[in-house]
């Protein structure tokens, strides 16, 4: 027997609490990290930036505006870019980024849920993906995941 799901449903039942907002980040990173492995075992081989996007500044802090610890204000974060040098979304990648729940990554202590994090913390999530096909030609492979509106639990 056959089993469907709903993405919008399984999103409702998704919990992501305010007290483990960065999670979707953290996700994302041990992805580039599982990434990176597949590509090479050499400890320097591996790269992850990791860009933080913020709202664009709205004024100027003086000498009298800093916070009781002595930082500057910042402005709310809005966003994430993420690079690697992994293997990308090849075949098998994309094939268990696709399914929910998958069991591509057990071994290494994943459950196949972490997009569904990024789903349930971001309006949208965009990829680009340059990877090499079984033949190994260089591909590029572009897509977004559905924009949503951002719910809380």
């Amino acid at each position: 027997m056959g089993m469907n799901t709903s993405l919008p449903g399984r999103l409702r039942n998704t919990t992501l609490p305010l007290s483990q907002s960065l999670m979707p980040l953290f996700e994302a990173v041990v992805n580039s990290i599982h990434a990176i492995a597949e590509v090479s075992d050499a400890p320097a081989y591996g790269k992850i930036v990791i860009d933080i996007l913020r709202v664009p500044q709205t004024s100027l802090a003086f000498s009298g505006s800093q916070s009781k610890r002595g930082s500057t204000p910042q402005e709310p974060i809005f966003g994430f870019k993420i690079y690697d040098n992994g293997a990308g979304f090849h075949a098998r990648n994309m094939l268990s980024f696709e399914t929910l729940d998958s069991d591509y990554k057990v071994g290494r202590g994943c459950r196949g849920v972490g997009r569904l994090l990024w789903l349930k913390a971001f309006e949208a999530v965009e990829v680009n993906s340059h990877y090499r096909d079984d033949t190994g030609v260089m591909k590029q492979e572009p897509f977004h995941l559905p924009q949503h509106r951002v719910f809380w639990v």
